[in-house]
């Protein structure tokens, strides 16, 4: 965990009133949904074009960002069935 982290972690942590522990989880799924690769996000919405795979990853990103720091999520896949993306 380098300085960045830590940084972000406590961010997380200040915007809620959850523990350390549960912040640092919170900020590894946000971390693992902005590196999913575009192949992944295409086998998951049948998108192929780069175009619509960055629009959905940004959408994703930014509903992340709202709602992780008020509800909890184990992976970055319990996260993406909470967006609603269905299959184009």
């Amino acid at each position: 965990m380098n300085a960045y982290d830590v940084e972000a972690i406590r961010k997380i942590r200040n915007r809620s009133t959850i523990s350390l522990n549960d912040a640092r989880d919170r900020y590894y799924v946000l971390r693992d949904i902005a590196s999913l690769s575009s192949g992944t996000l295409a086998t998951l919405t049948g998108y192929r074009s780069y175009e619509d795979l960055d629009r959905i990853r940004e959408d994703f990103i930014t509903f992340a960002s709202i709602v992780i720091p008020r509800k909890r999520f184990s992976t970055w896949m319990d996260a993406w069935k909470a967006f609603g993306f269905r299959k184009g």
